[in-house]
């Protein structure tokens, strides 16, 4: 389950897209119902996505649902198999194409991280501030919850996998102010994502995932639950837990 981030930021481009925010609460849940493995693909990853609360935004707010909808479904496409706009379509959440805007080709989100995960994605905003009608968002997620399917059996443990991105958002400039429409407000729910558009009509307009300098608490981190002398590298016949999404999405929207 060796991923490189840096790697993949200078194969995106240094200056893109992208997005985060959440609540997670003390004690551990069970993982979901379904079993990972019934569910996994090559080309899908079999993901969730918890939020860990943080003061720097409100969750709930229409900016905490674009930022949750935005990077949890970049999370999705960068984790399939392939690499390609279908992918990006069927792996991000209803509307992420869209949302992508003019700042990065939607052939170029998949498939950085390669195909076979499964567990769980925690996320983190430790940044925010509003610059005219656009948001600037610093934004920590946190990868070592998750397993990567090799040759049948999950690549799991190792050290803290875990980076971060500031990216910029807001109303599309192409559209009218009165034709203009922000995300909805209160998204929550048992469901894995949202079953239609969480976006509105606003875009993303900058990422930039080299953020070492920038963003180093977000780097170098367990994520709630981990624990920090877990084992090196190993191969297990299970892939980890996909627990439940928190906040999570309104409705029964599948994984």
């Amino acid at each position: 389950m060796d991923r490189t981030r840096l790697v993949r930021s200078c194969t995106v481009v240094m200056a893109v897209v992208l997005l985060a925010a959440g609540c997670h609460r003390g004690d551990q849940p069970q993982p979901t119902t379904s079993s990972p493995a019934d569910g996994l693909d090559k080309y899908k990853p079999n993901v969730s996505g918890r939020w860990i609360a943080n003061p720097a935004i409100d969750l709930m707010s229409p900016e905490g649902t674009f930022i949750r909808a935005a990077f949890e479904s970049w999370e999705r496409a960068d984790h399939s198999l392939r690499r390609d706009v279908d992918t990006v379509d069927a792996g991000g959440y209803p509307g992420f194409v869209r949302a992508l805007g003019n700042s990065i080709s939607p052939a170029l989100v998949t498939g950085g991280a390669g195909g076979g995960w499964a567990g769980t994605i925690y996320y983190e905003v430790v940044s925010f501030r509003q610059e005219g009608n656009q948001f600037v968002a610093g934004v920590c997620d946190y990868l070592s919850a998750l397993s990567q399917n090799s040759l049948g059996r999950y690549e799991r443990g190792g050290p803290p996998n875990s980076t971060g991105h500031w990216f910029t958002f807001g109303p599309d400039p192409a559209v009218a102010p009165d034709q203009q429409h922000e995300p909805p407000a209160n998204q929550k729910g048992p469901a894995l994502r949202p079953s239609g558009n969480v976006f509105g009509t606003w875009v993303i307009t900058k990422i930039d995932l080299v953020t070492d300098k920038t963003l180093p608490q977000c780097h170098n981190k367990y994520p709630p639950g981990v624990p920090t002398d877990r084992p090196d590298k190993y191969l297990s016949a299970d892939p980890a837990p996909v627990l439940p999404p928190d906040p999570g999405w309104p409705g029964a929207g599948g994984a």
